[in-house]
């Protein structure tokens, strides 16, 4: 009976840590990074009107969040699906960011997949100077 029990605490144990693994993997794929650094004429090498995110795609809502956003009056980022498309809460297919802060909520469109990679595009307005971070993250 010892034996018995000490087996199904050793499986217990294993199938648990197997799980938190699991669990892990699965929201490492929530969210991601961005970070635009846009000086309009200036080389690729020390300026990036765009940036992408990658997430995975699930049945809800995301978002994009802005840690910090420094840029001329008129900027903006542009924020859409490159392979694919979304549908924003006020209609539009696609969402603009223009200061710190969360962004409107928007879901997929299309044939997604549970697990599917989902390449979220972050662009800076053409011809405007823009500093800024922050992330895209699946919400509920």
């Amino acid at each position: 009976m010892k034996k018995i029990v000490s087996v199904l605490m050793i499986a217990c144990l294993i199938s648990t840590l197997f799980l938190n693994v699991a669990f892990a993997q699965m929201n490492t794929v929530t969210s991601d990074t961005w970070s635009i650094n846009y000086i309009p004429g200036a080389p690729a090498s020390v300026s990036n009107q765009a940036d992408w995110a990658t997430t995975g795609a699930y049945s809800g809502d995301y978002q994009a969040y802005c840690a910090s956003y420094n840029g001329n009056n008129g900027c903006g980022i542009k924020i859409n699906i490159v392979n694919g498309s979304l549908l924003a809460d006020n209609g539009s297919n696609y969402v603009l960011l223009t200061n710190t802060g969360n962004s409107i909520k928007w879901h997929l469109l299309g044939s997604f997949s549970y697990g599917d990679n989902v390449n979220t595009r972050l662009e800076a307005f053409e011809g405007y100077n823009l500093v800024a971070n922050g992330n895209v993250h699946f919400v509920n």
